[in-house]
């Protein structure tokens, strides 16, 4: 049975999948800010450790098309 996750641990699931992704791509902060046409404070603000906030579906889709 799948167990449910909170708010805390989705935006940690979903930063540590972004960052690998990003890594094994090559894609800069930068570089997924130009693709997805956010501010690159925005993505810093997914990617910070301390964030719970969670991405709308298109941003996230917005990053899987450019990953």
């Amino acid at each position: 049975m799948r167990s449910i996750l909170n708010k805390a641990d989705r935006a940690t699931l979903f930063r540590d999948r972004l960052t690998t992704a990003m890594a094994e791509t090559g894609l800069s902060r930068a570089a997924l800010s130009r693709a997805t046409g956010v501010d690159r404070s925005t993505i810093s603000q997914l990617l910070a450790r301390d964030e719970t906030r969670m991405p709308g579906a298109h941003l996230v889709a917005a990053c899987a098309e450019a990953l």
